[in-house]
């Protein structure tokens, strides 16, 4: 009468019908017990339980929800496929936000362009001289 036979219980592994862990199969909850002898066997805690809610349909990586103007720069926000959401610059300095329609200049000669929706920038600094001079 010996654990090797099956008659008594294996010492070095839990005792049959002890609770391992629990799992999900599709919303059914299951628990994983021990069978005395260093294995396994599953049995239904709860179907359609609450701890097992079956995955949201998210949108894929990549597709566009919606977009935004940044100052003049049109800027899209992007589903990262897991429901959460990235954002990323679509068209710098584009006519749709009010913008000259092409990527904004750079380089040391030309002046720094504003953004913002008309706050700073080349159309209101020329606005101010003007209305200084006279």
């Amino acid at each position: 009468n010996s654990w090797h036979c099956g008659y008594e219980e294996d010492p070095d592994h839990p005792p049959a019908g002890t609770l391992l862990y629990t799992t999900c199969v599709n919303a059914d909850k299951y628990g994983v017990y021990a069978d005395g002898q260093g294995g396994t066997y599953q049995e239904p805690i709860e179907i359609n339980s609450p701890d097992c809610p079956l995955p949201a349909d998210y949108p894929p990586y990549g597709s566009l929800l919606r977009t935004e103007c940044r100052g003049v720069d049109l800027w899209g926000w992007y589903a990262d496929g897991q429901g959460g959401e990235y954002d990323e610059l679509i068209q710098a300095d584009t006519e749709s936000c009010g913008g000259g329609g092409g990527p904004a200049p750079t380089g040391p000669e030309v002046p720094e362009r504003g953004r913002g929706g008309g706050e700073g920038g080349d159309l209101e600094v020329r606005l101010v001289t003007e209305a200084l001079r006279g």
